[in-house]
């Protein structure tokens, strides 16, 4: 039987280094489609820019998870679920950020807020294809509806500290992009708000057994995704660890989603 829902990261999954999804998979992706077979984005991107426009054209009409959990679009593209982080939190990330001199950004479920825009910010709007905003970051912050803080450091102990020192009311999710060469990404959300509850969530919706359902992930960050769906799925630019766990495709420069999308007509 063919999984009902396939859930797609999309950074290291469907997007590779030039930036967006390759012409030569999107026949196959489109295929699935055809079949019934509902797509579902589940990003750490933001809604809007490149990762809106992938989510339209696999599932125009299906809701979509961004914000690494976070945050759920409905079929008609607006918001279903909109988890936010504790004031104190993101009060103190904030506040680190000043101290060392470090790249953090702030989320709403429909903009990306910074201090200001530096090369780094500059680099990262740009590969989500938005716009940032600038504004006090802790005024933001008091306001109480930050859904996502990401740092953006180019060091991996560093990024492991600020993954390692998360308050306990957030979780951290690490990833990067191979778009974004040697950029390492910290997502924070609260605490219980990850891509696996809000890939069961989604498959509820949709009346799919999660047990039943595949994802296709490449970084710790899918971790919670791969762990609530029967067919989990990871490339093999994946941390060893995780393919030491999940069945392993090839790279996203390889096109390794068509075996999935191969395996879903036989599954």
């Amino acid at each position: 039987m063919a999984a009902p829902v396939i859930f797609l990261d999309l950074d290291g999954t469907l997007i590779g280094p030039p930036g967006d999804v390759h012409p030569e998979v999107w026949p196959a992706l489109d295929a699935a489609r055809d079949r019934g077979t509902a797509l579902c984005v589940c990003t750490g991107r933001p809604s809007g820019g490149l990762a809106s426009r992938i989510a339209r054209r696999l599932g125009p009409t299906l809701p979509h998870i961004f914000h690494g959990g976070a945050v759920i679009l409905d079929g008609d593209g607006g918001v279903a679920r909109a988890e936010t982080l504790p004031v104190v939190a993101v009060r103190s990330m904030v506040e680190r950020a000043r101290r060392e001199g470090l790249t953090l950004e702030l989320y709403t479920p429909d903009a990306i807020w910074v201090d200001a825009v530096t090369a780094v910010h500059a680099r990262h709007l740009r590969l989500l294809d938005v716009e940032g905003r600038v504004g006090d970051l802790l005024a933001l912050a008091e306001g109480g509806h930050i859904v996502k803080a990401q740092w953006i450091v180019y060091d991996a102990d560093l990024a492991e500290d600020l993954a390692d020192t998360v308050d306990s009311t957030c979780f951290a999710a690490r990833g990067d992009s191979q778009a974004m060469s040697r950029a390492r990404f910290v997502t924070i959300t609260r605490a219980g708000i990850d891509k696996g509850d809000a890939v069961r969530h989604v498959a509820r919706t949709l009346g799919a057994d999660p047990a039943a359902c595949a994802a296709v992930g490449d970084s710790t960050g899918d971790v919670p995704m791969l762990e609530a769906v029967g067919l989990p799925f990871v490339t093999a630019d994946a941390p060893t660890r995780l393919r030491a766990r999940f069945p392993v495709i090839p790279s996203v420069r390889e096109h390794g989603i068509l075996e999935v999308l191969g395996a879903d007509r036989g599954c």
